[in-house]
């Protein structure tokens, strides 16, 4: 992600939009929220938030596996691993 310096000068209390230099957006410069500044990533938000569900649920669901003894991997899959991080290490 990549964040831009908006370097247009702006009146304090001005309720103009302003427009990040490169970013095509328009941002509210008001003072509507009591003079306090606000930042809204909702979809990077919603993003981060699904994905450490997901991984949350995968945890449990592997504990769950090695708790009763039914959690396996294949064989290659460790030999494979064995080897990468040998031949990583030299």
């Amino acid at each position: 992600m990549r964040l831009q310096l908006d370097t247009s000068v702006s009146q304090p209390g001005s309720t103009a939009p302003a427009v990040a230099p490169g970013s095509g957006a328009v941002t509210d410069r008001g003072t509507s929220s009591g003079g306090q500044d606000s930042v809204s990533i909702s979809a990077l938000t919603s993003t981060l938030s699904r994905l450490a569900s997901d991984h949350a649920a995968r945890l449990q669901q592997i504990a769950g596996s090695l708790s009763d003894g039914s959690y396996r991997v294949p064989a290659a899959t460790i030999a494979g691993a064995i080897v990468g991080y040998s031949v990583a290490s030299e």
